[in-house]
């Protein structure tokens, strides 16, 4: 920036009166372009990357509900998710690993204009995530209070159900944002939030809506 502003001092200098306002014009035209191209690509690039954001600050706050809601039940019970959440989060983790070249691989494939191949790069992503769901059911415990084995047992079994269709979900969401369509995903989470507070505060506290059929 420097050399440049020494450039158009230079210039100005061999530069007679009158073609002064001219040179100055077009430098600060030239300046208003590269920076409007700035702020275009800062735009698009925001308005891509804050859905992701949100949807990545939306699956921690399911984490945070679950710890509030099963800390008012007792010490155990939050023992006994925590460690429970923290192996199913290992292998949460692997399969995230292993999902995000379908984001790249597909983006590079729409980037060229051929879908066909983006959607044989979607289709591989879902088995492995299959795979990696039905894998994060072999865990094992060891090392753990026999009280709070017992509780995780069941807790486990269920959330490790849910591995297989948490990451079917997290490779269709790496499709949409590969696509440049990440609020969908986004709103999806969202609504996930508020679906799992409501849903333990069913479970956990074993309370039913008012009027509910549930009730009956």
């Amino acid at each position: 920036m420097g050399r440049q502003r020494h450039l158009v001092a230079t210039r100005l200098t061999r530069l007679c009166p009158s073609q002064i306002p001219r040179v100055i014009a077009a430098e600060l035209h030239t300046v208003t372009a590269v920076m409007s191209s700035y702020l275009q690509e800062a735009r698009s690039t925001l308005s891509l990357a804050m859905p992701i954001v949100i949807g990545q600050v939306s699956q921690m706050l399911m984490g945070i509900t679950d710890s509030v809601m099963i800390g008012r039940v007792g010490t155990v019970p939050l023992a006994a998710s925590a460690f429970a959440n923290s192996v199913f989060g290992v292998v949460f983790m692997l399969g995230i690993g292993l999902l995000i070249p379908v984001a790249v691989l597909v983006s590079r494939a729409h980037g060229g204009g051929d879908d066909a191949e983006g959607g044989q790069w979607l289709r591989h992503g879902m088995v492995l995530a299959m795979v990696m769901g039905v894998l994060g059911w072999q865990i094992h415990w060891f090392g753990q209070a026999p009280e709070v084995v017992a509780v995780v047992g069941p807790y486990y079994a269920l959330i490790a159900v849910s591995l297989v269709p948490t990451l079917l979900f997290q490779c269709l969401r790496q499709f949409a944002e590969a696509l440049g369509r990440p609020w969908v995903p986004m709103l999806l989470m969202l609504a996930g939030v508020g679906l799992n507070v409501v849903l333990n505060w069913i479970f956990i506290y074993g309370r039913r809506p008012k009027g509910s059929m549930i009730n009956h």
